[in-house]
């Protein structure tokens, strides 16, 4: 393993910290929008059987 500087480990660390930040708004991002999806279909069909 070779022997990296102090600011290449930050560097890495930096970058791994974005990605996984990423990755966790997309699945929270994800979870909202399949939540809305849902009540607002919900809300479609009992407009729906008002009539």
């Amino acid at each position: 393993m070779p022997h990296m500087s102090p600011m290449m480990w930050m560097l890495i660390l930096y970058f791994t910290l974005v990605i996984l930040l990423m990755i966790m708004n997309m699945m929270y991002f994800k979870i909202i929008f399949n939540l809305k999806i849902k009540t607002i279909l919900i809300d479609k069909f009992k407009w729906m059987w008002k009539w």
